[in-house]
């Protein structure tokens, strides 16, 4: 199934974006501060960073692989995994044209789901495998570096399903997703802790979402309920309520 209407995200520009409306609007950014504990309590939430600390009526947790460090409620269900992702140089020039060689997925049953980008960078054409081999990370520590079976396996696919764009691979490198079992996105505010506001884990399809989820959470903080379709992401519909 092709749709004609659509199209792709380039993530560090949308970041940067999203960093200079949010300055804009008032927002004081900071970086390389890392937030060690949240601690929520009648009136709001006290945040404990490595440099300081922090008062305000409402929080968001967005933290990604780093999640369940300061919602301890997900720790045995949002697990970091290891994502490989290869770009590959084309022997044909269509795939480096995204007006004719589409972002795709590709379901290969047994094989998992593999997925795609024109080449709109200078690497050449993206595939990745959708949740790779699923293998348990800790974030804290550096992902292990691409091996042999990773390249193998999207080379495999490359071969086979795009030859006009394995002429040969440029890099491979890693990443990380967070995946929940349902492998969908957790939007909602933490049961018991109404000023705490998490989205994640995103399970490995989130970003090109981001603009919508933002609004979700905004509402949420600021509102506390959305007329935006929230229930499909609620702590009810993933756990029945309190995750155990």
């Amino acid at each position: 199934m092709l749709d004609p209407q659509g199209g792709y995200v380039r993530p560090e520009a949308a970041i940067m974006g999203y960093l200079k409306l949010a300055a804009e609007d008032g927002a004081v950014l900071h970086f390389g501060e890392r937030v060690v504990v949240i601690e929520p309590d009648d009136t709001g939430v006290t945040v404990v960073s490595s440099t300081g600390r922090y008062r305000a009526r409402k929080v968001i947790v967005a933290t990604g692989a780093w999640i369940a460090e300061l919602v301890p409620q997900l720790k045995a269900h949002a697990q970091p995994i290891r994502q490989v992702v290869a770009w590959y140089q084309p022997r044909d020039g269509f795939v480096a044209e995204p007006q004719r060689m589409p972002c795709f997925l590709r379901d290969e049953g047994a094989e998992g789901s593999y997925f795609g980008f024109p080449a709109i960078g200078i690497d050449g054409v993206k595939i990745g495998r959708h949740a790779h081999f699923r293998e348990p990370i800790d974030p804290a520590m550096p992902n292990p570096p691409v091996n042999d079976a990773d390249t193998d396996l999207l080379d495999s696919f490359a071969r086979k399903r795009l030859p006009n764009a394995a002429s040969y691979r440029v890099r491979a490198t890693t990443c990380r997703y967070t995946m929940l079992p349902s492998e969908d996105f957790l939007i909602d505010k933490v049961p018991g802790q109404p000023n705490v506001v998490v989205s994640s884990a995103c399970s490995g399809h989130g970003f090109k979402f981001t603009s919508v989820v933002g609004e979700i959470l905004a509402d949420l903080a600021l509102q506390g309920g959305s007329a935006l379709p929230t229930a499909l992401f609620s702590f009810e519909k993933h756990f029945g309520g309190q995750p155990a």
